[in-house]
């Protein structure tokens, strides 16, 4: 795959890097991730590659290694058959969750992507509160959002509408199936030559088979439906980059289980629930929570039936969560903070005990 002469590639965002780029280092873009290693593909071939020891050691978190999308720096020579990421250039945008643990790690999902398709079946994963997590998500990552509703053909055609009632505030809608075919010709216009664009949601809701749809042959494994559920099998494992015919690029990704939203502001998270915005300006205190303040023109809004309580329930719980992650985080900044200055101390004791100072 061609990349550096391919229109996906900006030269004029990159321009300062280009002019200042080494003769032994070569621009290429991160194709697939497995594990620790990397596939990257330059002008006339693809490497397997591995970060630097520099850029593991400088890396702040995961937010400052590669990911699929991005654009890197590689070193051409090396003692083995695997080449060296020594950098990675800045990112149009970013997707990140909050990796699964007790931390506030990042992990990240994709970067450089111009459109984010997340994809929910309409016959079992229809889930509005962990569609207005993705709304977040995808407000964050500064690409453009569409909600793929999967799987049309397992639904009666008449019990579609009052199911995307449910969930179009959170996105523009598209009607889709990767076996009937309907909806993929709009799909294809999204798909727009040079762009990069990805496919994110829980195991089983169709985008492997959706993917197969869009390069009209069996690349992607798909799983049939389990019976006990109606839920589709896990079967994407890693996350690749995938040329389409249209001259597109897809990033299929592993199902994701549990999205927790990593370092949301709160500007994002106002973005992302709009309806709010047209009364939250009409409280009589500007830093009204919208609880059971006096004069709160959200809770009459709920109250006349303007404003559904379930968006103004959701709106909350992601507050309160980013809010509670923010304080672990503020603590262990705390405790990090402390750990190096005693570290730092204890040095300075032993650097005067060797002096004689003491």
């Amino acid at each position: 795959m061609t990349f550096l002469k391919f229109p996906g590639f900006d030269a004029s965002f990159y321009a300062s890097v280009l002019s200042n780029m080494t003769s032994d280092r070569q621009l290429a873009r991160v194709i697939e991730q497995q594990k620790g290693l990397y596939k990257v593909a330059g002008e006339s071939q693809d490497w397997w590659a591995e970060p630097s020891g520099r850029l593991l050691f400088e890396a702040r978190g995961a937010e400052d290694l590669p990911v699929v999308g991005d654009w890197v720096q590689v070193s051409l020579g090396g003692p083995s058959d695997r080449l060296q990421i020594l950098a990675v250039l800045p990112r149009k945008t970013l997707i990140a969750r909050r990796a699964i643990g007790e931390g506030h790690e990042a992990q990240l999902l994709a970067a450089n992507v111009d459109h984010i398709f997340v994809v929910s079946s309409l016959n079992y994963d229809l889930n509005p509160k962990r569609l207005d997590r993705y709304r977040a998500l995808v407000r964050q990552s500064g690409a453009a959002g569409t909600l793929l509703l999967t799987k049309a053909d397992l639904i009666d055609d008449a019990a579609i509408p009052a199911l995307v009632a449910e969930v179009e505030h959170s996105f523009p809608v598209l009607i889709v199936s990767g076996i009937s075919g309907v909806g993929l010709d709009a799909l294809r216009e999204k798909l727009t030559p040079g762009s990069t664009a990805v496919f994110i949601g829980s195991s089983g809701v169709g985008k492997s088979t959706l993917l197969n749809a869009l390069l009209g042959e069996e690349r992607q494994d798909t799983g049939g439906i389990r019976e006990s559920d109606s839920r589709g099998r896990h079967t994407t494992s890693s996350r690749s980059l995938i040329p389409l015919p249209s001259g597109a690029f897809l990033i299929d990704t592993p199902g994701i289980r549990e999205l927790g939203l990593w370092n949301l502001d709160e500007e994002t998270l106002q973005e992302s629930f709009q309806e709010l915005g047209g009364f939250e300006g009409r409280c009589r205190y500007r830093d009204c929570q919208h609880e059971s303040e006096p004069g709160c023109a959200v809770q009459e809004a709920v109250q006349k039936g303007e404003l559904a309580p379930e968006r103004l329930n959701s709106f909350r719980k992601l507050q309160k969560e980013q809010a509670f992650y923010e304080r672990r985080q503020d603590k262990r900044k705390m405790i990090e903070e402390k750990n190096r200055w005693k570290a730092i101390h204890k040095a300075a004791r032993r650097e005067r005990k060797n002096r004689g100072d003491d």
